[in-house]
C-alpha cells in the first residue's frame, strides 16, 4: 500500500511539475532534495542533540534533589551516606 501510494504520489507530483516547465521543475526538485537531506542532516540531529542536554540536565538536577532528601534522612538516623555505600548501615536508627 505505501509503494502504491509513493507511486501515485509520484506521477501527479511529476504531471503538475511539467506545467511549470524544464528549468522550473528542475529548480524545484533541487529545493525539495536540499530540504529533504537539511531536514535528515543537519535539524533532525539537533534536535536530538538539543532534546538529549535537555533531559540530562532536568535529570541531573532531580537526582540532586533526591540524594539531598536521602542524606537529609540519613542525617536523621545517624548513619553516613558512605556507611550505605559500603553496606554497613542496617536501618534501626543507630542502636
Amino acid at each position: 500500500m505505501l509503494v502504491s501510494i509513493s507511486v501515485i504520489s509520484t506521477f501527479f507530483t511529476m504531471l503538475y511539475g511539467l506545467k511549470y516547465g524544464k528549468e522550473s521543475s528542475i529548480k524545484w526538485v533541487l529545493s525539495m532534495a536540499l530540504s529533504l537531506f537539511q531536514s535528515i542532516f543537519i535539524l533532525q540531529p539537533l534536535k536530538v542533540l538539543g532534546l538529549a542536554i535537555f533531559f540530562a540536565l532536568i535529570l541531573k538536577r532531580m537526582d540532586d534533589e533526591e540524594s539531598e532528601e536521602v542524606e537529609k534522612i540519613l542525617l536523621d538516623q545517624n548513619c553516613s551516606w558512605e556507611q550505605v555505600k559500603r553496606g554497613v548501615y542496617s536501618g534501626d536508627k543507630g542502636q
